[in-house]
């Protein structure tokens, strides 16, 4: 599978990717120290990583066959999926909801207008909120604080699970922890 590397000169002034999107069968790296990177569009069949100093601003949605890695934040004006795992050493921020087949984690804040689910573990050293649900398949979460409708872990899991943070609003289908 190719590689598209994304550099400085594919960037205009204000750091908008200037081909607008990338599509297709194909991996993405965005190069050390860019800072957020903005595209119109990210949808691939392989991985999306944005090294050192470098982060993903989407203004669709992201998808990517295998994973999403960025050293800043991870940021979608529509939804974010992933074949493997999420993860970002700040934010990862959707309009719609964040789906995983790994786990999510991020260093500060997970944040999903809609639902929040992972086929692993949800980890966050911040603020978990969803306007839905929040639900992991097979393993717990935990977060700072959390704020959903509903949230399950360990869904398809025959050992019990444990969800832990500070709970500030939602239905818990599941054992808890407060922190």
């Amino acid at each position: 599978m190719k590689i598209i590397k994304v550099t400085k000169k594919d960037l205009d002034r204000k750091n908008h990717y200037k081909k607008k999107e990338i599509t297709g069968l194909c991996n993405v790296q965005i190069d050390v120290g860019l800072g957020c990177v903005i595209f119109s569009k990210l949808s691939v069949k392989g991985y999306i990583s944005a090294r050192a100093g470098s982060g993903i601003f989407v203004g669709d949605s992201i998808r990517a066959g295998r994973g999403i890695q960025s050293d800043i934040s991870i940021e979608s004006g529509g939804s974010i999926k992933a074949g493997s795992g999420i993860k970002a050493n700040r934010n990862i921020i959707a309009e719609g909801s964040i789906l995983a087949g790994g786990s999510i984690q991020a260093n500060q804040d997970i944040t999903a207008k809609w639902f929040i689910q992972a086929t692993i573990a949800i980890l966050s050293n911040g603020n978990l909120k969803a306007g839905g649900s929040i639900i992991t398949h097979y393993s717990g979460i935990h977060a700072q604080t959390i704020s959903c409708l509903r949230m399950t872990v360990g869904f398809f899991s025959r050992k019990k699970q444990i969800i832990s943070g500070r709970l500030l609003d939602g239905e818990i289908w599941g054992d808890f922890k407060e922190d």
